[in-house]
């Protein structure tokens, strides 16, 4: 499975016993990016500043984006690039927090609930064309006893997720028609 990390940085979060992936990494920081064990490719790149990816169209199975879309100036622009490297029926998740840099974020995520976020997102999903839209949120999570932030909070931070599919309007019938 082919999968793209965008906005990409020294962790992609993905779990270390899964297997069968050839991870693409696009991030700003060539060391961070370069830290990243998951990585098999590395591009640096300001999706602010130069929205087009790199890659041909339906270069990939599934696209993650983790703790950045709040950054992104000209989300629609950007988003419209992942749908095109995204492979009929293929997946982009993205997720989020509550924690993010107030200075880097673009003005109206402070500007509104944590749950209304999730529906900004939904709807930037929904306007690029993405099908079988979902969200999720969890919170209330302990932090391990290892963790290095148990002594500021006793609970993970919540962690929000929306995610789609890329359709194929070729396809008569698909129920995934973006």
């Amino acid at each position: 499975m082919k999968v793209l990390d965008l906005m990409s940085s020294g962790d992609s979060h993905l779990p270390a016993e899964v297997g069968g992936l050839r991870v693409s990494g696009l991030g700003m920081n060539a060391a961070e990016l370069d830290a990243n064990p998951h990585l098999a490719e590395r591009r640096v790149q300001d999706l602010n500043a130069a929205a087009a990816l790199p890659w041909p169209d339906g270069s990939f199975d599934c696209v993650l984006c983790t703790a950045s879309i709040e950054y992104l100036v000209r989300p629609a622009a950007v988003l419209d690039e992942v749908k095109r490297v995204l492979r009929p029926g293929g997946v982009l998740a993205i997720s989020f927090s509550d924690r993010w840099f107030p200075t880097k974020a673009i003005r109206v995520w402070s500007e509104i609930h944590p749950f209304e976020r999730m529906g900004l997102v939904l709807s930037l999903l929904r306007q690029a064309g993405f099908a079988d839209l979902n969200t999720e949120s969890l919170r209330g999570t302990r932090r391990p006893a290892d963790d290095k932030y148990i002594g500021r909070r006793s609970f993970a931070d919540p962690l929000f997720a929306v995610w789609g599919r890329r359709g194929n309007p070729r396809l008569k019938g698909w129920p995934l028609v973006a």
